[in-house]
């Protein structure tokens, strides 16, 4: 009989599902740099802390020489913050967990403290992609004008070590609703004949755009 429940669990599941899921939509890119081209890095500059760049195969290459690096993008930019809510940036590193976008709007034109959003790397020399949520930001506001990426801490093991970041592309993105599924279970795990129990089901928006 437990097995008939977990049955029956799974096909209401599968109806919810079919019920709250969406048709991905196709990102829509506010702006994004490719590093496509040799020797162009897109506007891109090392700023602190960082080597010059280099540019081939497709990815921004770099070295951390001291504490806290960072680099900006070109000062061009005019990103509608209510409508791009999503930092994609496919990178890898060899140290440092903690990264941040900091960014300028048509408000304010000086980086600043409180401007900036965190988040986690894994620094494995892999690349991974990241999706960053830049939208949560209260900051995130107006028109953005520059983005700043501060790749690591650039703690004393780094920079000892020559720790080194490539960077594949960084795009601003609309990704639209985002639709995540958990916590689905029972309350209880033994059913026999005639008893009822309640299902649980949490779904959680992650995208930049109700659904």
């Amino acid at each position: 009989m437990k097995n008939a429940f977990f049955f029956q669990c799974c096909l209401v599941f599968s109806l919810i599902f079919t019920m709250f899921r969406q048709v991905p939509a196709q990102q829509e890119v506010a702006a994004a740099w490719e590093f496509d081209s040799p020797a162009n890095a897109e506007g891109w500059r090392p700023l602190h802390g960082m080597s010059s760049f280099a540019v081939s195969n497709g990815t921004l290459k770099a070295t951390i020489t001291g504490s806290d690096p960072y680099m900006a993008g070109p000062g061009n930019l005019s990103i509608d913050a209510s409508r791009f809510g999503y930092i994609i940036i496919r990178m890898r590193n060899t140290h440092d967990k903690n990264a941040e976008f900091f960014w300028t709007t048509n408000e304010m034109s000086d980086f600043a403290a409180g401007f900036e959003l965190g988040f986690t790397l894994i620094p494995d020399n892999e690349f991974h992609e990241y999706r960053v949520p830049i939208g949560t930001s209260g900051k995130w506001q107006g028109t953005i004008t520059r983005l700043r990426l501060d790749p690591g801490e650039g703690s004393a093991q780094a920079v000892q070590e020559h720790a080194s970041i490539e960077i594949d592309y960084i795009r601003v993105v609309h990704l639209g609703p985002q639709l995540e599924f958990s916590s689905f279970a029972p309350d209880r795990e033994v059913m026999t004949v005639g008893d009822t129990a309640s299902l649980s089901l949490v779904v959680k928006n992650t995208g930049d755009e109700p659904a």
